[in-house]
């Protein structure tokens, strides 16, 4: 590789993080929340995960146990709150914080997670096509990290793990189907199910039909069927291995007040049509230029690669639940429960 090109990569994956951290500072500067402000984001979800750090922090001094803890009613078992809510390699910098500052920190949490996503996102858009500008490679990753979802979901720590592991997803996906390669595509999927094993339905049903539109547009190729072996193995043994979280968690669910209505029973009493609202807003207006280059990309036409006509199927799968309610609630297993677009990094 030439210096031109290694110095052309190295932009191309250093600049959007830190354009990204830039934003988000001058962000929590205009409105003077911390680290360049005095406030800490307290809504929602977002206080109820800091005193779960607090109890983290203890488990991780050895104050706690991970299996029976007492911090919470009469004792619980915080095995299946630590896989739900904070499962993350960026969960153990905990140790370093103070209880004192663990709401602060927080808020540095967001703005390292959403820098991580940007630098995948640039690894993705760098793997899948090499040629791509510079500038495009930087403004499609600085627009990915900064999605509506993390916007309006910034509330939730741990969906922040799905974001910047989805572009490794697609690497992975990728190198399955073009150089059986399927290692990779394992490992990302373990560590989604072992952050986000309730997300990891969403991203089920994404490889299910990424795989799909990948049979139909390959239709007569010969390597078709070595590629659904490896995918169906391959997924298969993440399924096993992740089986110690997502086996008992699922357990508990069905035995919650969640699992009582089917999601077949939840879906026949929606609506059509979703109800339009500030999420649905929000996304559109984040996602408003990368649509205006897929539109412009169609009118332009051209011969296209078939990896073009793959994500371009695949994203028309995940724009129709955003306007249909029974399927975008087929997404959330029939309850999304005030988040309705946990799957919107994705689009």
């Amino acid at each position: 590789m030439s210096d031109f090109n290694k110095k052309n990569l190295i932009i191309k994956l250093v600049l959007p993080p830190l354009l990204t951290i830039c934003f988000m500072l001058g962000l929590t500067y205009v409105n003077y929340i911390y680290p360049l402000g005095e406030y800490a984001l307290e809504y929602d979800d977002f206080v109820t995960i800091a005193n779960l750090f607090c109890q983290f922090k203890d488990i991780l001094n050895g104050e706690d146990s991970i299996f029976l803890n007492f911090k919470n009613a009469s004792g619980m078992n915080f095995y299946g709150i630590f896989f739900y809510y904070m499962a993350s390699p960026f969960s153990f910098l905990i140790k370093f914080v103070s209880k004192e500052n663990i709401f602060n920190f927080c808020n540095v949490l967001i703005i390292l997670k959403m820098a991580v996503s940007a630098f995948t996102a640039a690894c993705c858009f760098t793997y899948l096509k090499r040629e791509l500008e510079t500038c495009y490679v930087v403004l499609l990753s600085v627009m990915y990290s900064l999605n509506f979802y993390a916007i309006w979901f910034c509330a939730i720590l741990g969906w922040f793990d799905a974001i910047y592991l989805f572009p490794l997803l697609i690497i992975g996906l990728v190198r399955l189907i073009d150089e059986n390669k399927p290692f990779f595509y394992l490992f990302i999927l373990v560590c989604f199910c072992f952050s986000n094993f309730y997300l990891t339905y969403m991203v089920a049903i994404f490889v299910i039909i990424f795989m799909f539109v990948y049979l139909i547009i390959h239709r007569k190729d010969k390597n078709r069927g070595q590629v659904c072996k490896n995918f169906l193995l391959y997924s298969f043994l993440a399924l096993l291995i992740s089986s110690v979280v997502w086996l008992p968690c699922l357990q508990q669910y069905i035995e919650s007040a969640r699992g009582e209505m089917t999601t077949l029973e939840t879906i026949r009493e929606s609506r059509l049509f979703f109800q339009y609202d500030q999420p649905f807003f929000i996304l559109v207006a984040t996602s408003g230029l990368s649509l205006t280059l897929i539109i412009y990309s169609l009118l332009t036409g051209g011969q296209k690669s078939s990896h073009y006509k793959l994500f371009l199927l695949s994203l028309i799968f995940l724009v129709v639940p955003i306007f249909l309610e029974p399927i975008n609630l087929v997404w959330h297993t029939g309850n999304y429960a005030g988040y309705p677009y946990r799957y919107g990094y994705m689009s």
